[in-house]
């Protein structure tokens, strides 16, 4: 079992309507020419036109020889493949559904997508937050005893069974969009950190989510600690870990 912490890196670039410049009139380029539009990342520039680029025929000035050896071989690619979220759930006729997932994951017949990443829990970005163990305000359950992954059987777990089936090779990664929000220092889902008195009930969380998927057949390979670690979008689930707290967690989670 591997836990990682995956890092993800934005550029966010805001176009306030009122700073804008109207849209210029766009018009076909000169044959074998192409139009240049660029928005710079500290707002100077927002769709300004520059110069011309044209394609040119010919020979380049230099030449550069790339020679690759097969007998070499040097870090391995694990897979390539997407996440799962709560929206790749769709009411579609069963057939068209059977083909996007044969051309999906199949190997032979499709692109054969080899490592997905499951959210532990629904993220609420489409539909309602929801953890393995939610309860009500005030309530806590140290024990665990009211862990459930009843909502992965409705449509996640038989999804991944049926990516399973079309490709025996798929490698699973979990990851938590946030923990149950009694185990965070807001109670809430959608912001705050984990209250370190659970770091160590946080990890037998993932051992029982690890646990249960593989009771359904479903082995998980690696897991990370959290997506975005340092997004609390409030309205859907997020949880804020830095990485003094990803270290102390991880201490926790490794030998669980």
């Amino acid at each position: 079992m591997k836990f990682l912490t995956p890092v993800f890196l934005f550029l966010a670039v805001l176009l306030r309507a009122q700073s804008v410049d109207p849209e210029p009139a766009l018009s076909a380029p000169p044959a074998g020419t192409v139009q240049v539009w660029q928005t710079s990342a500290d707002g100077t520039q927002k769709l300004a036109r520059l110069s011309d680029l044209s394609w040119n025929t010919g020979q380049a000035a230099a030449t550069t020889n790339v020679t690759v050896n097969e007998s070499i071989r040097y870090q391995e690619i694990d897979g390539f493949g997407a996440t799962i979220l709560d929206s790749s759930l769709w009411d579609a006729d069963p057939a068209v559904r059977d083909e996007l997932m044969r051309l999906l994951f199949s190997r032979s017949s499709g692109i054969g997508l080899s490592t997905i990443r499951v959210p532990m829990g629904l993220s609420g970005i489409t539909g309602p937050n929801r953890t393995y163990n939610d309860l009500p305000t005030g309530q806590t359950d140290p024990t665990l005893a009211q862990f459930s992954i009843a909502g992965d059987l409705l449509w996640k777990i038989p999804m991944m069974q049926q990516a399973k089936a079309l490709n025996p090779e798929l490698t699973l990664m979990g990851t938590p969009w946030s923990a149950p929000a009694w185990m965070k220092t807001s109670g809430a889902l959608g912001y705050g950190s984990l209250n370190s008195a659970y770091y160590g009930v946080y990890a037998q969380y993932f051992t029982k989510w690890l646990d249960a998927w593989r009771a359904q057949g479903l082995g998980v390979s690696a897991v990370t600690m959290q997506n975005e670690p340092h997004h609390e979008p409030y309205w859907y689930q997020g949880m804020r870990m830095e990485p003094a707290d990803q270290i102390a967690f991880g201490l926790e989670l490794g030998p669980a």
